[in-house]
């Protein structure tokens, strides 16, 4: 037990000693310390400039519009929350919709023959023997995405019912786009998981389900 007591007593001494334990001893404190307020400290710091800082694509795509071109194919764009600012949409950004929107219908071309606030952004075509649908499902309303309700309904809905009732018997397919899933569940891994207000109870999908989309 003597022997224990020295042994102990000996490395005690040299550790109490080492520059390393002195240091520690003395500095751990403070770096705990800073550790638990600096953090804090420089949250509340305000940045005197902020700098904006953007991309820009300069690649055309000219050459890939032209190969459609000299094959003869038509090509249709479907409406994303891309083309419309992005979700959420709250405050000023919902109120730039329509003008994204305008936007999109003035450059893409899309068919006119939507309904008549949504004339470029909701539209139809027939090719062959299959009727072929784009929706616009960023309807204004009230959601988790702020001012944007993703569906169709109201008058959209109307004029989706009244194209699928005056085209469908004449095709043997019939294919709908909409940018929002309606069907549950679905991945959300690098997604804002936006999806179709009310699912597969919503009226949009009841119409579908009617006319056998």
């Amino acid at each position: 037990m003597k022997k224990t007591w020295i042994v102990l007593k000996w490395e005690f001494i040299n550790r109490v000693r080492s520059k390393l334990f002195i240091v520690t001893t003395f500095l751990l404190p403070f770096f705990m310390v800073g550790m638990m307020y600096i953090p804090a400290l420089l949250m509340d710091l305000e940045p005197e400039t902020i700098t904006q800082v953007g991309l820009v694509y300069d690649d055309s795509i000219d050459p890939l519009v032209q190969r459609f071109k000299d094959h003869d194919l038509k090509v249709y764009a479907a409406l994303g929350d891309h083309e419309v600012a992005d979700n959420p949409w709250r405050g000023a950004v919902a109120a730039a919709v329509p003008f994204y929107k305008d936007a999109f219908k003035r450059h893409l071309g899309m068919p006119l023959n939507g309904p008549d606030h949504m004339k470029g952004t909701a539209f139809y075509w027939l090719h062959k023997n299959a009727l072929f649908v784009s929706v616009d499902v960023f309807e204004k309303g009230k959601s988790k995405q702020g001012e944007i309700a993703a569906g169709v309904t109201g008058k959209q809905l109307e004029w989706f019912e009244k194209v699928l009732s005056e085209h469908g018997p004449k095709v043997d397919h019939i294919v709908v786009m909409g940018h929002t899933p309606i069907l549950r569940p679905v991945r959300t891994y690098s997604s804002s998981g936006m999806l179709t207000v009310k699912g597969r109870d919503s009226d949009f999908w009841k119409v579908m389900a009617k006319h056998g989309v």
